[in-house]
């Protein structure tokens, strides 16, 4: 995790697993892709951005929680074709 800007977070934490869970359910994702053992949990990452981290694992994030880009992708648009996928997703849970 790399600290480059300091959010102020007016947020609260359950707002925050709110927010988070995106870019981390992606991780997740990119692990598994990766073959590579995933046991961070959401706590983790928001100590993090409370503590100014907005890159996670070379994905970096806008203030809100929004995966922007990922240095490390497994294939060219696996972020943006995961995002759409979580928002379907999301959208069909919801109903």
């Amino acid at each position: 995790m790399n600290k480059k800007t300091r959010f102020k977070s007016d947020f609260t934490r359950d707002q925050l697993k709110n927010l988070l869970d995106l870019p981390l359910e992606y991780l997740k994702s990119r692990a598994i892709i990766e073959k590579v053992e995933w046991s961070f949990d959401i706590d983790c990452f928001i100590d993090g951005y409370l503590d100014g981290c907005n890159v996670f694992y070379g994905v970096h994030i806008d203030e809100l929680g929004f995966p922007i880009y990922d240095l490390q992708e497994p294939t060219k648009g696996y972020l943006n074709t995961f995002i759409s996928w979580y928002v379907h997703y999301m959208k069909i849970r919801k109903i």
